[in-house]
């Protein structure tokens, strides 16, 4: 009897997977993996709740209706007897135990009023079509010619192959009726909600229209080859990597011949230097760099909140000061958007502000789930040429951020002729290059004197890119944006890129400062001609500092035992980067200071540090903000700018003229 329910347990097991899938998924969003999956759930628009809880149910429903057409099939196929003979209310029942679950978490994370009522429709929707289909269906299927059909075909089936009949046959049907239907909504949804449209479905749709098509592909599998005792998982693994082999497929970036020459040597980088100080009236002159860390789009938020913040309070002045950014990951998004907003004259208007936060806030998730349910399982399952080799989540995400830039189509080499022109900082978006462990400086000027480190020259052989692709480069977010490697329309170009492929700047450095620190080192500070008076390096922090676990805090050794040696290689990542940055400014300020004692030199850490009762508030790591992340943003930096003991009192002391 134990034996026959493991192997029931067994052939079912795609939907009991999916169906603990779909139980667990909203609870982990609720707590233990709020900061990375919780997000999904978090609705403020009618359309969003109406579709997300709608598919939900309908997610349910497929697991139902696939157990319930195992269950009838398994038997004969297998010589099986069931332990018992489900009802029709213990499928009904099921399907509401399993949909409840991420109901209840889209209504407690609904934003709004009008987000709630949406839930609760639809909830009614799919339950409506759900007992339409019901209600016709009987009808339909007692139809003498579908009867006569269907018992002629079972009886073939039973002959062929020994088992099955019109009962059998009928419910094979149904799922490939269902298939059909779903392959037909899956193409619909894809083509109908593009990422390049202001109207986007919700990420968890494509996420549970995601899960329906693989219950179906798979179960089907599963029914067909555990007969012959093929494995369904390595034979797929198998499949995909000779798939992805054969048709060398890979994800893509692309490049593009620049409209303008190239002025981005370092004499021409030195000439872009002495046009932004000379944007500042005073003989000496007051050097900024800033950089910008990584945290999806928290750091996109917190990057741009600090920028502008620092004009509101200092005035445009101190963004004429500021020479060069280093930014990393969600780092970079915000400062694309920032300098986006940049106007002819190389001034951020203060009208601008807003609309800088807004494209540093906007939700990426839902074309990120465009991209994943669209062309990425398209290539996955073995359909590559079905889509351009450039189109994946990461050409989407670039298209969630277009919708929202003043200058969408700006490329690097564009803002190479605004840099020289002083009018623009110079940019350096961080990526890590995958086959190497090097840096790839993504910028408007080549570095030749960084160690270690690729620039765009070597990237895309005298090729340009757009400013909003070196941003997704530098912001590719484990496996949410594909690691990509150039990619060019120009076919004998295309056999002369490198086949690099680039990561997220974090794997490096996360904070950017290293970049900013060589800068300073080997170009700038060597060049006594350069009159400068002071140097503000502003460390841009999206996140509170972590406090060390207690000593006495006590973890089964299993977990050790199994993860030790993955957890400590993540957390060694971000302390030696933090100490390696901290001891190579400690020893850059002291070695200029004896050889240029007049200079000053300061840095700054400026981090998202907000408490609400009494308990650090933990930012996100995905792609989307709530309403309410978005206000913590804002009045983290307010806390800061009033504190007259913190940094930003620290700073206006600094930047003080001196009696």
């Amino acid at each position: 009897m134990a034996r026959r329910i493991w192997v029931l347990l067994f052939l079912c097991r795609v939907p009991l997977l999916a169906s603990l899938v779909l139980i667990a998924l909203p609870l982990l969003a609720l707590k233990p993996l709020a900061s990375m999956v919780g997000a999904l759930f978090y609705t403020e628009h009618l359309l969003d709740s109406v579709l997300a809880a709608a598919m939900a149910c309908w997610t349910a429903l497929v697991c139902v209706f696939i157990l319930h057409v195992l269950l009838l099939t398994l038997p004969d196929r297998f010589h099986l007897q069931l332990p018992f003979a489900p009802s029709r209310r213990f499928y009904l029942l099921l399907a509401v135990g399993l949909s409840a679950s991420p109901v209840v978490v889209l209504l407690i994370r609904a934003q709004t009023g009008t987000a709630t009522w949406g839930v609760l429709l639809g909830v009614v929707l799919s339950s409506v079509v759900a007992g339409l289909v019901l209600r016709f269906k009987e009808p339909v299927q007692s139809m003498a010619v579908f009867r006569h059909m269907r018992e002629r075909a079972g009886q073939r089936l039973h002959e062929a192959h020994g088992y099955g009949g019109a009962n059998q046959l009928l419910a094979h049907l149904q799922a490939g009726g269902l298939l059909v239907f779903v392959a037909i909504l899956y193409f619909g949804s894809v083509f109908f909600w593009l990422p390049n449209y202001e109207t986007q479905a919700p990420a968890l749709y494509f996420v549970w229209l995601l899960q329906i098509l693989v219950i179906l592909l798979f179960s089907g599998l599963s029914f067909f080859l555990d007969y012959y005792r093929v494995p369904v998982v390595a034979l797929s693994l198998l499949a995909w990597i000779t798939l992805y082999t054969v048709f060398d497929v890979d994800h893509f970036f692309r490049v593009q011949p620049p409209q303008t020459k190239w002025a981005a040597e370092p004499t021409d980088m030195r000439h872009a230097l002495e046009k932004r100080l000379a944007r500042q009236e005073k003989p000496g002159k007051t050097l900024v760099v800033v950089a910008a860390s990584g945290g999806g789009i928290q750091a996109s938020a917190w990057t741009a909140r600090v920028l502008t913040g620092l004009q509101q309070v200092f005035g445009s002045e101190f963004t004429d000061q500021i020479v060069l950014v280093s930014s990393v990951s969600g780092g970079s998004t915000g400062t694309l958007n920032w300098l986006d907003r940049f106007d002819a004259s190389g001034h951020l208007p203060d009208s601008a502000i807003a609309q800088v936060m807004d494209q540093a806030m906007a939700d990426g998730l839902p074309a990120t789930a465009w991209g994943f349910a669209g062309p990425d399982f398209a290539r996955s399952v073995g359909l590559p040429w079905l889509v351009p080799a450039w189109l994946d989540r990461g050409w989407a995400l670039e298209q969630s951020w277009k919708r929202h830039m003043a200058r969408p189509e700006a490329s690097v080499i564009d803002w190479n002729q605004r840099a020289l022109a002083g009018d623009l900082p110079i940019p350096v978006f961080n990526a890590t290059v995958v086959e190497t462990g090097d840096r790839a400086l993504i910028a408007p000027f080549f570095f030749p004197f960084a160690d270690k480190a690729i620039s765009l020259k070597d990237l895309c052989q005298g090729d340009t890119l757009q400013a909003v692709t070196a941003a997704r480069l530098s912001a590719t977010f484990p496996y949410v944006t594909p690691i990509a490697r150039p990619w060019s329309n120009d076919g004998q170009k295309a056999k002369q890129l490198p086949s690099w492929h680039l990561a997220d700047g974090g794997y490096f450095d996360n904070f950017g400062a290293f970049t900013v620190l060589e800068w300073l080192d080997h170009f700038v500070l060597p060049d006594e001609s350069i009159p400068i008076e002071k140097i503000v390096m502003i460390q841009i922090n999206a996140f509170p500092r972590s406090k060390p676990p207690s000593a006495y805090t006590h973890s089964p050794g299993w977990k050790y035992s199994l993860l030790g040696p993955v957890m400590a290689l993540a957390a060694v990542r971000t302390s030696t980067q933090i100490a390696r940055n901290q001891a190579e400014t400690g020893a850059l300020q002291a070695k200029w200071s004896s050889l240029r004692p007049a200079m000053q030199w300061r840095e700054f850490d400026i981090r998202f540090d907000l408490t609400e009762e009494g308990k650090t508030i933990e930012p996100p790591l995905s792609w989307k903000l709530t309403p309410q992340q978005k206000v913590a943003i804002d009045q983290a930096w307010q806390e800061l700018v009033a504190n007259p003991n913190g940094t930003i009192a620290e700073l206006k002391t600094f930047l003080a003229p001196h009696p």
